[in-house]
């Protein structure tokens, strides 16, 4: 609908220099047009900025319910009011209708006219034949600290053929001569506070992914739903879009720069993502487009960094602060470049005097701090940087100076306390080593119990244990090391018989261990040292390594095991306890083996049902504490009961965060969330409770491992990359420094094989054959059983990637390391069917028999090759075995029929349709047989009704239209002919305008039947007898 302008006419004097509709358009240059909606916050500032160049403002306002439009009139009368319609361009497209200037200058109104540079605008459009100007967009964001650059068309000529499309970050088509300019423009609207952002973001998702319904093929599209994505640090999104966006526009043949802009957007997120390789090609793709690229080389030295690649650093580092002046000097000499790290100078400055002080260059490496002070909006951050990575080197001297600097700028920072406190106690005190009393508790432990005591003996001055009533040889086994063995009842509470045994303990450490427990050979000597070293502290973690999943899978977590034996420390909860009183914790590298997960099912059970009740009863004790529904989630997980896993999981996770607990156990609760909706195939689910995770800590190894595994499902290879490399770098540091981990459990040590082979499929997936074949080499030879690791490798080529030749050679390779293996041999009969070779399919298919599998439908599909290679005998076998495990299993019922009829039994194949029928009336098979019995019989009534059922059963029935077409036709209905016909030519998707006058006319069609079924033998066959039937056709 027209625009309506709602300003009365009114007789006031109008300011002559914002609004100048006195003329006409032949006088008017430049209108300045912008649309608005609530914009009170920067409309004046923006219009007070471009009154000067404006010989008229045309503004269209799209529903303002604030004081936007009366701010406005004070700069001009001609607003017009258009409501929205989720079209950014729609609404710049009204205002050219209203503009009569010949030039249009598109400003936004959280955007400002550089003051200095009013003066070159209206020189700027003096070339005749230019019909575009470029000007400079200088964006801030995080409240000024970041800035970014590009520039874009602003000033065009208005002559009828520059529009605007897309709904959002719309693009102006249609200019022929652009040219670039010195104009610059100030843009605020990526400043914003939370609430304002994120409605921000929405409405701009929203427009874009409308935009792409309409039309998918759009890179634009693409690239600025990476952008938009990259601003919510949703990287999984950064990634396939940016990656979509580069596809489509090469498939295009479109180099335009903009999409220097997607791979610095993909580069950022996979380095977001921790994986540097793929960071490290995205920036390098940028360079090889454009050298100058100062974002790419802004990443380039970044991951240099985080590489330890100093050479990177320094090189890059170069190269981007020279760019970086450049770009000050004559921004025109990058064109429509987008440049996002501008206000990363200081920080650079920084990174490349780290990297020179690494290569032992001190005076660069003096200098380019000296640089980074001077640049730095606040002085303090470059000095603090600095001050630390001095303090982790070990060189107080100059950690002191530049940390002292800090401090005078900023003396409430913590991390800076702590350094300089640090640096001044570090005198080494000496003390006599303190006793050590181990104390446990046990019931029934023979098992365990004495490889237990045999690890810490030596080690302690005395061995306490609790026995809570056991009846087998644990008391016994117990009186060989030790005459300090209690007997308590059990009470249903392990705190209450752990704090019994510390009754009794004379020394002045204890060390709580359970009997499934053994301290590491190495571990003693670790033991005495920590309490030597304790200082003030009062609990020393050991490293406890579970083992589960008979000995496969393993899980590592800090625990307080080494207590002061002060009276005040104790236990508390009835299992799962925890300790209590502790004031300052110290780390260690003891280490400590747990067996208690790695036992018998019988075992397994009882525990499971003994634990469950004792965490019901301690909720019922205290329903808010969400401790115990954490193990109990913990518990049921364990179990594969996923449903009441993710109940109490989640329900652990609210009363925590209600409750505002940062426990690192917590961590735990949300990879046990995680895990429960990855088994019940909720990927969305596992992914929110991993990043959630991360989003507490970004190193949480289990938290990568699932996400890499939820990458993979989702094929979202770049992610499995970022993922999987940051998993195999927190794995490695963990191996190697396990006290690192401080108190959270890693469960997914163990899982660096399976990190791998996901990493190698994603390199597949990304053409890189030299990483991929590493990457599964790794996988092997992590593995203890290398033919797992070699059919999951064979299985992802045949399922969803598609490489039946590597398929192929991993599966053999399997077959090599495991040759009585069903599944390998399962897999290779699936690998054959791919392949279309159904003679080494049935092959595999009768091995995989012979091994025992009774996989109903794999002796369906052995019995539906043996009928395909006439094996009559060894379909009827393989049938019998079917249908006596499964009398009722249908398609073995169809295959059934399809034998009796090759052995001339029409009754024997009538029986096993009726039976087949009898179970599920809705499959086709039976239906069909009965047709072609009927037919072959000559009961062309009855087949007719048979074919007809298989036709409301089946989408594209022309196997039933063909044989229906025959039963007309031999029943002498040309009529009838011509209508099966018809239906056949809609099947086919053949055309079907034409007019029949003969019957020389309906062979044709039939023949163009007959020839679009070629490429089916059985169905061109059934054609041809048509052909056949028909009038002068016989011979």
């Amino acid at each position: 609908m027209p625009g309506i302008n709602r300003k009365k006419a009114m007789k006031t004097k109008r300011r002559k220099t914002a609004d100048r509709s006195d003329k006409n358009k032949d006088e008017l240059l430049i209108s300045v047009c912008l649309i608005v909606r609530n914009e009170e916050k920067y409309i004046e500032q923006c219009l007070r900025s471009v009154k000067r160049v404006a010989d008229e403002i045309v503004l269209v306002d799209t529903g303002s319910t604030d004081r936007t439009v009366e701010i406005a009139r004070k700069f001009t009368d001609r607003i017009y009011f258009h409501p929205w319609q989720d079209s950014f361009s729609e609404a710049r497209n009204h205002y050219l209708t209203y503009a009569r200037g010949k030039w249009i200058f598109q400003i936004d109104v959280d955007e400002e006219l550089v003051r200095e540079d009013v003066p070159l605008v209206r020189p700027a459009l003096a070339d005749p034949d230019v019909d575009a100007v470029s000007v400079q967009i200088i964006s801030y964001a995080r409240q000024g600290q970041g800035k970014g650059v590009h520039c874009v068309e602003r000033l065009f000529r208005n002559n009828g053929d520059i529009r605007y499309e897309g709904r959002v970050h719309n693009r102006l088509v249609g200019i022929k001569n652009p040219s670039l300019s010195k104009i610059r423009l100030r843009h605020y609207g990526y400043d914003l506070a939370g609430g304002e952002s994120e409605k921000k973001f929405q409405r701009t998702e929203g427009l874009l992914k409308k935009d792409l319904e309409e039309n998918p093929g759009n890179p634009y599209t693409h690239h600025y739903l990476s952008c938009s994505y990259l601003s919510r640090e949703m990287y999984d999104r950064v990634v396939f879009h940016g990656h979509e966006a580069l596809r489509l526009a090469a498939a295009a043949g479109n180099d335009d720069v903009l999409f220097l802009w997607t791979r610095y957007n993909l580069s950022l997120a996979h380095y977001r993502m921790k994986n540097l390789p793929a960071a490290r090609e995205k920036a390098r793709e940028s360079l090889a487009v454009f050298p100058d690229h100062m974002d790419a080389h802004f990443m380039m030295i970044v991951i240099g960094f985080d590489d330890k690649n100093w050479e990177d650093v320094v090189n890059h580092g170069e190269s981007y602060l020279r760019l970086i002046a450049a770009l000050e000097r004559d921004p025109a000499r990058f064109g429509r470049l987008v440049c996002c790290s501008l206000n990363e100078a200081w920080n650079i400055h920084v990174l490349v005097g780290i990297a020179y002080d690494e290569r032992g260059e001190a005076k660069k490496a003096e200098e380019s701090f000296r640089q980074a002070e001077a640049s730095a909006p606040e002085p303090f951050l470059p000095l603090r940087a600095v001050g630390i990575h001095y303090a982790r080197k070990g060189r107080a001297a100059l950690a002191r100076h530049y940390l002292e600097k800090a401090r005078s700028l900023d003396k409430n920072d913590a991390t800076v306390h702590t350094l300089l406190t640090e640096i001044d106690n570090e005198s080494a005190t000496s003390k006599t080593t303190p006793t050590i009393s181990a104390c446990m508790i046990v019931k029934d432990e023979e098992a365990f119990l004495e490889n237990c005591l045999r690890s810490i003996k030596g080690w302690v001055d005395e061995i306490i244990i609790v026995d809570t009533g056991s009846t087998d040889r644990t008391v016994e086994i117990a009186g060989r090391f030790t005459d300090k063995v209690h007997f308590h009842p059990w009470r249903n509470s392990f705190s209450e018989a752990r704090n019994n045994a510390m009754s009794y303990a004379t020394g002045d450490w204890i060390l709580t261990i359970d009997a499934d427990e053994e301290l590491v050979a190495g571990s003693g000597e670790r033991l005495r040292q920590a309490v030597r070293e304790a200082g003030d502290a009062d609990a020393i973690y050991a490293n406890v390594i579970s083992v589960y999943n008979a000995g496969r899978k393993t899980a590592r977590h800090n625990s307080e095991r080494l207590l002061k034996n002060n009276g005040v420390i104790r236990y508390e909860g009835r299992v799962h306890n925890r300790v209590a009183g502790v004031t300052r914790h110290s780390m260690s590298k003891i280490e400590m083996m747990h067996y208690g997960y790695n036992v018998e099912e019988k075992k397994a059970q009882e525990k499971f049902f003994r634990t469950v009740a004792l965490l019901k009863a301690q909720i019922a004790d205290n329903p808010g504490n969400p401790m115990p529904h954490h193990y109990l989630g913990t518990s049921y997980l364990a179990r594969n009961m996923y449903r009441e896993s993710l109940e109490e999981s989640l329900l652990a996770i609210d009363l925590a965060e209600r409750q505002g607990s940062r426990e690192a156990l917590y961590l735990t609760t949300h990879h046990n969330a995680a895990l429960a909706f990855f088994y019940l195939q909720d990927l969305a689910g596992a992914r929110e409770y991993s990043l959630r995770a991360l989003k507490k800590l970004p190193d949480h190894l289990d938290s990568l491992y699932m996400m890499t595994l939820v990458a993979a499902e989702n094929r979202q290879w770049e992610e499995v990359l970022a993922y999987g490399q940051h998993f195999l770098k927190i794995r490695d540091i963990l191996d190697r420094h396990p006290e690192k981990a401080g108190v959270v459990l890693n469960s997914s040590l163990k899982e660096g094989g399976t990190v791998y082979m996901h990493m190698g499929h994603a390199h597949h997936a990304l053409g890189n054959v030299p990483e991929r074949d590493r990457h599964y080499r790794e996988a092997v030879n992590l593995s203890g059983e290398k033919w797992r690791p070699l059919l999951q490798i064979g299985n992802f080529h045949t399922d969803r990637s598609g490489d039946l030749p590597l398929a192929g050679c991993y599966l053999d390779l399997a077959r090599q390391e495991a040759p009585a293996e069903p599944s390998v041999w399962f897999m290779l009969a699936k690998w054959c069917n791919q392949k279309g070779d159904q003679e080494k399919e049935r092959s595999c298919l009768t091995r995989l028999w012979e091994l025992g599998a009774e996989d109903p439908a794999m002796l369906n599909r052995l019995a539906v090759l043996a009928l395909a290679a006439d094996d009559l005998e060894t379909a009827e076998r393989t049938l019998a075995d079917l249908l006596k495990a499964m009398p009722d299993h249908c398609p073995g019922l169809v295959n059934l029929a399809a034998l009796r009829r090759r052995q001339n039994d029409p009754d024997g194949a009538v029986a096993a349709c009726e039976r087949a029928i009898a179970v599920d009336p809705g499959i086709p098979g039976p239906w069909m047989h009965l047709g072609e019995i009927a037919l072959s019989l000559g009961d062309l009534g009855n087949a007719a009704t048979f074919f007809s059922r298989v036709l409301t059963l089946e989408s594209k029935p022309v196997k039933a239209l063909l044989h229906l077409s025959e039963v007309a036709l031999r029943q002498n209905d040309i009529e009838g002919l011509v209508g099966w016909c018809n239906r056949l030519l809609i099947a086919l998707d053949l055309p079907r305008e034409r007019t029949i006058h003969s019957i020389d006319d309906l062979v044709a069609i039939v023949r163009e039947i007959y020839y679009a079924l070629s490429p089916a033998a059985e169905l061109a066959a059934q054609a041809a007898k048509i052909l056949a039937l028909l009038p002068g056709q016989r011979h």
